[in-house]
């Protein structure tokens, strides 16, 4: 049997702290060579305490009616706090931008989590709006300024088709003048 643990830990001890890296990856690997049943226990539990500041996970998500739109996108924000006992607020920072990083929209809104907030906002897209990808951003940031999350998801702004008659003769002759 082999026991693999990619970390600096000494698994006899009762907890541990976290360097000061937020991105802290525990694998534990079991290879059994034998058949058979392996006793013991082995167990894993966790609380999220990093120097004191708050660690946030965001998601949002576009659905699937809204995902091809030229007049408004619908979104559905998930906000975890993964260590905070309190609560407390944030600021959700939303734009649209499209693939070349240009923002369309911008707004912002102070919310107080606790433990998790799911949200739906709504969002008119700006008349004339070019047909192409846009991505709608959500960034959590503290009432400072500073970012503890960030998530996107993306929609098409499709090019409008104009079968009409009046349009195709008519609208040559109105560029005249």
């Amino acid at each position: 049997m082999f026991l693999v643990i990619l970390a600096k830990m000494d698994i006899k001890k009762e907890s541990y702290v976290a360097s000061k890296d937020p991105l802290i990856a525990v694998i534990i690997v079991i290879f059994a060579g034998f058949y058979g049943i392996l006793f013991g226990t082995f167990e894993i539990d966790s609380q999220v305490v990093h120097d004191g500041i708050p660690l946030f996970n965001v998601n949002v998500e576009i659905p699937r009616q809204y995902k091809v739109s030229t007049t408004e996108v619908l979104t559905t924000i998930k906000l975890v706090n993964l260590g905070g006992k309190e609560r407390m607020d944030v600021v959700l920072d939303y734009s649209i931008t499209n693939s070349f990083g240009n923002v369309f929209l911008s707004k912002g809104e102070t919310v107080a989590i606790e433990t998790q907030a799911s949200l739906v906002r709504y969002f008119i897209l700006p008349d004339g709006i070019v047909p192409g990808t846009y991505e709608v951003n959500v960034v959590v940031l503290s009432l400072d300024g500073k970012p503890y999350a960030v998530a996107k998801d993306s929609f098409e702004v499709p090019k409008i088709k104009s079968d009409s008659f009046f349009l195709r003769v008519f609208s040559p002759i109105f560029a005249l003048f």
